[in-house]
């Protein structure tokens, strides 16, 4: 069962506590937008955030975690906690079995993984190639609901998890509810591109900005959580670019075998001995079994690899190197990784990585990429 607090949020411990103080003061806006980077912590503070305001017996650190209320949050089956999600679920207006499906599918993973990031999410959608996007008929569900009776007289909370993925329709839908918000209906938005909201939700939303936890503070959480070492909580926060949420997914992909591991030297391979017909084979067959996001995260843990063996030419040190196959293929890689090309590799990567995430197609800029890592 999830069962978190504010202070198991990494650097923001103190803004939990202005949070639970806001509540009991009576301070709150009918819509808060909660920003932080992806996996920060601005998802799972929204889920504290109404579970504070659903508790039956507030304390000064928060929530009870006892009375009925926060059981059922802490189990996300309150029946006044409501969630309006991005996915690529193919359906018509009113098809409830289709929504209710991804949204089990996203209370069993938040369980999980409170500080779910995009790219987990997006890899337990049914198309994974499809962009994400709030559509018209998960709005009008999200809406219906809030606008029932609660189920015990209080408050009502609804959760929107990436705003400006809202579409049109669902964006006007939004506008008409925070112009005239139901009586005890809360709003809480959460998203990692507040600059992208539309400036209207903007304007009617009274912001929130996590802290961004230092790799210092990720560690600490990591060693704590996951019991593991120092070393190893140090691998997980530099492969996960300093993600936390990012970091957790990535120590389960270790534990079933590092992928993105295997994967990349796969990758790098084919590329140095030029093997043009095994590229394009795999780029054919890796663009089409991952989705955006996964390619995105691949590209960025090249870039940490890359790291690593400049890291290993200057230092000698193997820190932050995962076992022992990955300690041999970085020894092997270094003698093509030096301070003649490394800047060229990190532009060529942030370049890919920025092709992707305005949509770009994702075989094109795989195989642009790959040609320009084999020259």
């Amino acid at each position: 069962m999830y069962m978190i607090g504010f202070s198991d949020i990494p650097g923001n411990a103190s803004l939990g506590e202005k949070v639970v103080k806001n509540v009991l003061d009576k301070r709150v806006s009918h819509t808060q937008l909660f920003f932080s980077n992806d996996g920060a912590g601005a998802l799972p503070m929204a889920v504290l955030y109404a579970k504070t305001l659903l508790c039956k017996d507030i304390k000064a650190t928060g929530a009870c975690d006892v009375c009925t209320s926060c059981v059922q949050t802490n189990a996300l089956n309150h029946a006044d906690v409501h969630f309006l999600l991005p996915n690529s679920v193919k359906k018509n207006d009113g098809d409830k079995q289709l929504n209710n499906q991804y949204q089990k599918d996203f209370r069993e993973a938040f369980k999980i993984n409170p500080f779910i990031t995009m790219p987990e999410w997006r890899a337990l959608q049914e198309d994974q190639k499809k962009q994400l996007v709030i559509k018209k008929p998960d709005a009008i569900e999200f809406f219906t609901r809030l606008n029932l009776k609660s189920s015990e007289g209080g408050n009502r909370i609804g959760i929107i998890w990436k705003p400006e993925l809202l579409n049109p329709n669902a964006s006007n839908m939004l506008l008409k509810f925070l112009e005239e918000p139901p009586e005890k209906t809360y709003f809480v938005l959460v998203t990692d591109k507040p600059e992208e909201v539309l400036p209207t939700i903007i304007s009617r939303s009274q912001l929130l900005k996590l802290n961004r936890p230092t790799e210092e503070e990720i560690c600490s959480a990591l060693v704590r959580k996951l019991e593991v070492t120092e070393q190893m909580a140090q691998v997980l926060c530099a492969s996960a670019a300093a993600s936390y949420g990012a970091a957790l997914h990535l120590f389960k992909e270790f534990k079933q075998g590092d992928k993105l591991f295997t994967d990349f030297r796969d990758w790098m391979r084919l590329c140095f001995v030029k093997n043009v017909d095994g590229l394009n084979t795999w780029i054919e067959k890796y663009s089409r079994e991952n989705g955006r996001e996964s390619i995105i995260h691949l590209m960025t843990y090249a870039l940490n690899i890359f790291r690593r063996v400049v890291h290993w030419q200057y230092c000698q040190s193997m820190a932050g190197i995962l076992n022992a196959e990955e300690k041999s293929f970085i020894e092997n890689f270094s003698p093509f990784v030096n301070e003649r090309n490394i800047l060229n590799f990190v532009s060529t990567f942030n370049k890919a990585i920025e092709d992707m995430e305005w949509n770009g197609n994702a075989k094109i800029i795989m195989t642009d990429l790959t040609y320009k890592v084999m020259v």
